[in-house]
């Protein structure tokens, strides 16, 4: 193991002593359809609910200027997730983002506490040693 990966569970306790202050809890949803395609046919869900001590903000303006058309107002930054480091601890980037091979198949990110609904992926962030960070933006309801 590497001194980074050995560090990721000290990362993860500490920040499981913050979740009692933050509210918002977010949950990765794939849902598959029985049908051929995306809300044809019965739906079976499956969750990856992450525990309430990552940070949820919203994007603030500096961020959203200057990412050039990237991204919009009312986006979303879930901040501070634990990297995995191959023993049980933290996230991999494929749990994070789960690959959608067919066309059956859609990813939904569900937001409880403050900005609460439901969201699409927009850009994962694992440039730095000891957090992810996911960009989510809320998506528009259908009938």
């Amino acid at each position: 193991m590497s001194w980074r990966t050995d560090l990721i569970p000290v990362v993860a306790a500490a920040r499981a002593i913050k979740s009692q202050y933050l509210p918002n809890q977010l949950t990765i949803r794939t849902r598959t359809w029985s049908g051929s395609y995306i809300r044809q046919g019965t739906a079976t869900n499956s969750d990856l609910v992450l525990p309430a001590v990552f940070p949820i903000r919203y994007m603030n303006s500096t961020e959203i200027e200057g990412s050039a058309g990237h991204y919009e107002a009312g986006d979303v930054l879930v901040d501070h997730i634990t990297p995995s480091d191959g023993a049980g601890n933290g996230y991999t980037p494929a749990q994070l983002n789960p690959a959608v091979t067919t066309d059956n198949v859609e990813v939904i990110y569900i937001i409880t506490g403050d900005h609460p609904g439901e969201y699409s992926f927009q850009e994962l962030r694992t440039y730095r040693p000891f957090t992810y960070q996911l960009v989510l933006r809320r998506k528009l309801t259908t009938p």
